[in-house]
């Protein structure tokens, strides 16, 4: 997942392993955003993907397990996963989720990422099922759902390249059209949705206290 920054605030990627597809860290917002003004102004998409890009989700699995990485989770995600699961939020959080601390530029920041589980790849979400399917496909969270339209991804048809080894639904060349103007959208829902994420960060979001176990040794993980 690298967009050639390797600082706590972005997002670590290894061609070559599948969990990397999980965030190492924050992706800085300010590079996100300028990809995502840069992308929605007509004329500026790379030539590269000018036609479009396909891709459909086979539900594979592939990003969800390998090396380390986190998927973190807004606190109205948290909500309808732990719904979805039939839990109650505190619960979710109890079984299902890590506090991590990540080292911004002028700050560290504390988010709610994902758990890991040893897995036969390496590390697994927590929450792929015994066939390695998505327990909460339906409510997964929006680092997921954008996936693979991430600017680490798209920078260069090498990246994308690069993505389909591991990537079945990216590799195929078919399923969904992605055009410039519905990339240059994603890129904008990511770059808001960061902001929804700094937001309750920064009020110590989800009204928990840091001293939560990581569930892989310690109070805090720490991305970075």
């Amino acid at each position: 997942m690298a967009f050639a920054f390797v600082t706590s605030l972005t997002v670590g990627f290894s061609a070559h392993h599948a969990m990397a597809f999980r965030w190492s860290g924050h992706r800085c917002r300010s590079a996100l955003s300028a990809m995502a003004a840069d992308a929605a102004n007509t004329g500026h998409s790379p030539a590269w993907y000018e036609q479009g890009l396909n891709f459909s989700c086979t539900k594979c699995g592939n990003c969800c397990t390998g090396p380390t990485g986190f998927v973190w989770f807004s606190e109205a995600e948290g909500h309808a996963m732990a719904a979805r699961l039939g839990l109650s939020h505190e619960a979710f959080l109890d079984k299902y989720a890590r506090r991590v601390r990540t080292r911004g530029l002028l700050k560290t920041w504390r988010a709610w990422a994902l758990k890991e589980v040893p897995s036969d790849r390496g590390l697994s979400c927590v929450l792929l099922d015994k066939n390695g399917h998505c327990s909460v496909y339906t409510d997964r969270p929006k680092q997921c759902t954008t996936y693979p339209i991430w600017p680490e991804h798209i920078e260069s048809r090498e990246a994308w390249a690069a993505l389909a080894e591991d990537c079945p639904g990216a590799a195929k060349g078919t399923g969904d059209r992605y055009l410039p103007e519905r990339i240059a959208a994603v890129l904008a829902e990511m770059d808001a949705y960061w902001a929804t994420i700094e937001a309750e960060e920064e009020g110590e979001g989800m009204g928990q206290a840091d001293t939560r176990t990581s569930g892989r040794g310690g109070s805090d993980a720490v991305a970075g």
